[in-house]
């Protein structure tokens, strides 16, 4: 995966734009494993100058109120999408991405 990663910000790099990756963890339970992904994701974009967004945190802190995924398929349901977009947009915000 992370040749892929170098492939893109490769990529965004010759066309002079900036790239953002966004660890979105699958649906509960999430126990000490499930940060790992975005653990190491956060690692590899520090490292390649890459800006990076983890919905994680804000995912468990809303899961607490309401259903983020439905159980059926594990995919969000609008609450959950509604949290990742509000993450992904306050971090854009915070970088300077969007105005």
């Amino acid at each position: 995966m992370e040749s892929e990663y170098e492939k893109m910000r490769n990529l965004a790099h010759r066309i002079k734009a900036q790239i953002v990756l966004i660890h979105i963890p699958q649906c509960p339970p999430w126990n000490d494993s499930a940060a790992y992904p975005g653990q190491r994701l956060a690692q590899w974009c520090a490292n390649h100058d890459v800006a990076f967004v983890d919905t994680l945190p804000a995912l468990k802190g809303a899961a607490k109120d309401t259903v983020l995924y439905w159980k059926k398929d594990g995919h969000c349901t609008a609450e959950g999408y509604k949290v990742i977009a509000e993450t992904v947009y306050s971090a854009l915000l915070e970088k300077g991405f969007v105005p």
